[in-house]
């Protein structure tokens, strides 16, 4: 049996035309170089001696790139972020999968269904309008639409539970929260998080203000007093829990938009209700009255 050699992580012992299908610590062993091997492992040319990106080696030296990556010399380099399939750093022929060409650019962007996708390789949020992901505004960390901002730039701005970056407080105290740049007793209602000695996410603090009482929506008080963790059906979007992964506002409907159209569902209710009313009454109007003996003639 021919020895492959072992590899990890940190020890890199295959021979001549194996690799290491490992990215962890544990030792396991080498196996023949194939087109299994993932972007970012390699082929080994020489023993100890992998060449990053190599899927095939002849006489020391790498003959074949993966795809994702392209052949420059000895090396393989990756393709630009998307692309499946280059030639160079800056010719991609073909996409990845879940990517498309933009053709002003030339660049491969995602092809998005969901916010994840874009969140993901931090590119801002979907418009689903264009399957394309867009950027949040500056002030903007992570965002699920241009009207809702997840996480703001936590140097410059406090984030609201409806999606705004507000300015900061010059001075907070703990049982206190910022108010568009005011500092504020923390009540029920409030519209950021309670300063509780530093924990994240409070609603409200324990009566000596060393730890959060309540928490912010959909999280979960946990023993020692810290609101870490959604509440069961939610994940972690920004700094807010969000059910099944999406967020809370993935269209770019503006309030006064959503207003609208809740109006004009209540004016549809009102006039079905109202003509209801009127069958019945007119209905009413039409029955004989019982019980009463006509006047013979």
């Amino acid at each position: 049996m021919t020895d492959s050699g072992t590899c990890s992580m940190t020890q890199l012992n295959c021979k001549v035309g194996y690799y290491c299908p490992t990215e962890s610590r544990n030792v396991v062993p080498c196996l023949p170089c194939s087109e299994d091997i993932k972007l970012g492992q390699g082929c080994y040319c020489k023993d100890n001696r992998p060449v990053r990106n190599c899927q095939e080696c002849i006489n020391g030296f790498c003959s074949k790139c993966l795809p994702g990556s392209f052949k420059t010399g000895p090396f393989c380099p990756n393709c630009q972020f998307g692309c499946g399939q280059c030639t160079d750093l800056n010719s991609c022929i073909k996409c990845a999968d879940g990517f498309i060409m933009d053709e002003a650019s030339k660049e491969c962007i995602v092809n998005c269904t969901n916010n994840k996708q874009c969140q993901d390789n931090s590119k801002g949020y979907c418009n689903i309008e264009t399957s394309r992901c867009e950027e949040c505004d500056s002030a903007c960390y992570v965002c699920s639409s241009n009207k809702f901002c997840n996480a703001c730039d936590p140097f410059e701005f406090v984030t609201s539970i409806d999606g705004r970056c507000m300015p900061q407080c010059s001075i907070l105290n703990n049982g206190q929260y910022c108010n568009n740049g005011v500092a504020e007793k923390c009540v029920d209602g409030l519209i950021s998080e309670c300063l509780c000695n530093g924990f994240q996410n409070c609603a409200s603090c324990s009566n000596d203000n060393s730890r959060c009482a309540s928490c912010m929506q959909n999280l979960v008080l946990n023993n020692a007093g810290q609101c870490l963790d959604c509440a069961q059906g939610y994940v972690k979007v920004g700094r807010f829990c969000s059910p099944d992964g999406s967020s809370p506002s993935t269209n770019n409907m503006s309030g006064g938009a959503i207003a609208g159209i809740i109006i004009a569902v209540l004016v549809v209710i009102g006039a079905v209700i109202g003509l209801i009313i009127l069958l019945l009454r007119k209905n009413k109007k039409t029955q004989p009255i019982s019980g009463v003996k006509r006047d013979l003639i």
